[in-house]
């Protein structure tokens, strides 16, 4: 994913773990944060949106003033898989390993990861190789050990939540060389490290990538990947500002921003706003009820949930406006339509 590309929320929660992981550490994140045009308020923001420079600045500034070892490695110990939004509940609802792979392969760099896992396997074993998607990564040699750092360390507290098991590597392999601080990843991966290497990757027993999930659920992984795949089809297609708006409500899963939080989003006022979709014959109403219904109507075909349970999942706090909504801009029922879609 082009930097220009990687400004979604995710960005923000990676910001917020590392300023926590510093207050953590005793360092005061104040300087970072205004050195940077940074504010905690607008980083917890559901809507809130950092460009990827400013956050390759902000720790490129961190790790080098405090040159605090294995910071990565600290940062990634504190986010949990709800951190990762919408990725992170699809992989928690997974029926095993494998199709956890097979989800973050698929999505991860559509949901604002840096990097795009690979997994192969041979007789006994599975090779997941991360492959960063930045290429402003190679010209930041220590931002890039931080964010592998902090993905691998992500990724042993997602296999031990998953897969119940404290220690699921064999070997790790990484690009950089062997650090001063090699003795933090043994004690935190307690599994044999081998550095400068072809890739970042990690291995372990073929046989875990079937192990069931105790958190399997599978009408909400099939809700899940529902939406997933839609907003892998909104950021795949859309264009223009009204693309960018599409990009937004796809990333908000349900909590989607009122036109004043979208002007906060883009920093620009609801004049311009609605000036500029105008121009693209369009509104930020027309966008939202598109959006919404469009989402609808994958979950009615998709899933068996109640149209309640749909209405409540695509934002309406009352499913006889989701109903009013629908038949409106249809012409039809939520129900007949489900009918007549699964009935073809």
């Amino acid at each position: 994913m082009p930097s220009s590309d990687r400004d979604a929320s995710l960005l923000c929660t990676f910001t917020l773990h590392l300023l926590e992981t510093l207050q953590e550490l005793g360092y005061d994140p104040t300087p970072f944060m205004q050195r940077h045009k940074l504010r905690w308020q607008h980083l917890k923001q559901a809507s809130a949106r950092l460009p990827c420079a400013t956050y390759f600045d902000l720790v490129e500034d961190i790790l080098s003033e405090t040159q605090h070892p294995g910071l990565g490695l600290e940062a990634g110990k504190n986010m949990t898989l709800i951190d990762q939004g919408l990725l992170g509940y699809t992989l928690y609802s997974c029926e095993n390993l494998g199709k956890a792979f097979e989800l973050y392969q698929k999505y991860g760099d559509t949901m604002g990861q840096s990097f795009r896992g690979l997994l192969h396997t041979d007789n006994k074993h599975a090779y997941f190789t991360q492959m960063h998607t930045e290429s402003e990564l190679q010209s930041r040699p220590a931002v890039l050990r931080y964010e592998v750092e902090m993905e691998f360390s992500l990724w042993l507290k997602l296999g031990q939540a998953l897969s119940s098991q404290n220690s699921w590597w064999e070997e790790i392999h990484l690009t950089f060389p062997e650090p001063n601080y090699s003795d933090l990843y043994q004690q935190q991966f307690a599994c044999p490290l081998l550095f400068e290497q072809p890739y970042n990757q990690f291995v372990f027993a073929k046989a875990l990538l079937d192990k069931p999930f105790d958190t399997f659920n599978p009408t909400t992984a099939d809700l899940l990947e529902v939406q997933c795949a839609e907003l892998f089809k909104e950021l795949s297609h859309q264009g223009g500002f009204s693309g960018e708006i599409q990009h937004l409500l796809a990333r908000c899963a349900g909590r989607y921003p009122d036109i004043k939080q979208v002007c906060e989003h883009f920093n620009i006022s609801e004049s311009t706003l609605r000036r500029r979709l105008t121009a693209e014959g369009t509104s930020y109403k027309q966008l939202l009820l598109s959006f919404r219904l469009e989402l609808a109507c994958r979950y009615l075909k998709e899933t068996q949930l109640s149209i309640t349970e749909i209405a409540y999942l695509v934002g309406y706090t009352e499913p006889v406006n989701f109903f009013r909504a629908f038949q409106r801009k249809l012409r039809t029922t939520p129900q007949a339509y489900r009918s007549a879609e699964t009935s073809a």
